[in-house]
């Protein structure tokens, strides 16, 4: 029983952290018109495409297109704990990027940067094509500020 008193508050230290780590890995709510996106400074204004990620040390930064998250998951991958798109079907709910699916419309621009890449839960793209295409179009951008974790 003694063993058990000792061992115990370290269970619940333990398991208090691993919460608190859990926690931090999720997004917040977008401010729209308030947030700048942290890739491209433009004012995070449309619901259908704001986006986010939280870095290693839990900080959210927001975005304002699905090709400006990507953009700035290219440049910092081992800093982004976890990533969050809306889902353009349902303005004001953040998909994790592994259970979003991606489109992207060839005839109109369709999104704030102009790669026309919309999130939500059907689509023929996955996170790791968009990657793909965003990294291939040339994001990041010269000249474009990358910001720190």
């Amino acid at each position: 029983m003694t063993a058990l008193r000792r061992a115990l508050p370290a269970a619940v230290v333990a398991a208090a952290l691993a919460l608190a780590a859990c926690a931090a890995a999720l997004p917040r709510p977008i401010a729209y018109d308030e947030d700048a996106c942290a890739f491209c400074r433009m004012t995070v204004a449309d619901p259908r495409y704001g986006a986010e990620a939280v870095t290693l040390k839990g900080k959210v930064h927001a975005f304002d297109s699905v090709e400006c998250l990507a953009s700035y998951v290219l440049a910092n991958r081992a800093e982004v704990r976890s990533a969050w798109v809306t889902d353009a079907e349902r303005p004001g709910t953040l998909l994790p990027v592994d259970g979003a699916r991606f489109t992207r419309s060839l005839t109109e621009a369709g999104s704030p940067m102009g790669l026309g890449l919309r999130a939500g839960r059907e689509g023929a793209l996955s996170w790791t094509d968009v990657l793909a295409l965003v990294r291939e179009r040339g994001f990041p951008r010269a000249g474009v500020a990358v910001l720190p974790s």
